[in-house]
């Protein structure tokens, strides 16, 4: 029997879509970080920030190109914020008009940011969407941020940035494996 997969060793490519109506410094750091993490593991990474619709197409882009997809936002309500549920909204409705599918198969991680720990389930719901409507392999759990994870500047604490960047070093052995697995592969091809 022939396998037909990624060569070993293949790097993946990770792009961090930063999803928020206004600048969000908080969940910007953390994305960042997260990136970081991905490269020191070997992969190369780009940062993206959505603020609105228009912002889609290139978000579209990057995402048919990449390997991995961080999606980070800003929590309100322990929801995602706006940009990013009218990006999968943008994202479904293509697909089933073109039969474009630029995140399935594709392994992603989650990030959100909030200001109190009490709305830590709106990224346990975002992996729930992208798993089961965009067939993504999702990396669990969700990184969830609040103000305490921050210092006054806006930077990372000690103990977030080991997260985010733990977070990272996950992501590219998570999308390392979905690209070396002829099964997974072979099944998002149908």
């Amino acid at each position: 029997m022939t396998t037909v997969g990624r060569p070993t060793g293949h790097s993946p490519n990770v792009v961090a879509l930063v999803f928020s109506p206004k600048p969000s410094l908080h969940t910007a750091t953390a994305a960042s970080a997260v990136l970081h993490g991905v490269e020191t593991k070997g992969g190369t990474t780009a940062i993206q920030h959505i603020h609105n619709l228009s912002d889609a197409e290139t978000a579209i882009q990057a995402c048919q190109t990449a390997s991995a997809i961080v999606f980070a936002s800003p929590t309100f309500n322990a929801q995602p914020a706006w940009p990013l549920k009218a990006f999968l909204d943008e994202i479904a409705s293509r697909s089933f008009a073109s039969n474009e599918h630029p995140l399935t198969g594709k392994a992603c991680a989650t990030l959100m940011t909030g200001a109190s720990e009490r709305h830590y389930l709106g990224g346990e719901n975002l992996r729930s969407v992208l798993s089961s409507v965009f067939s993504m392999q999702t990396l669990s759990p969700n990184l969830f941020l609040w103000k305490e994870h921050f210092t006054g500047d806006h930077a990372l604490t000690a103990t977030a940035s080991g997260r985010c960047y733990r977070q990272g070093e996950a992501l590219h052995d998570l999308a390392a494996a979905v690209l070396a697995s002829t099964a997974l592969q072979s099944w998002h091809a149908l």
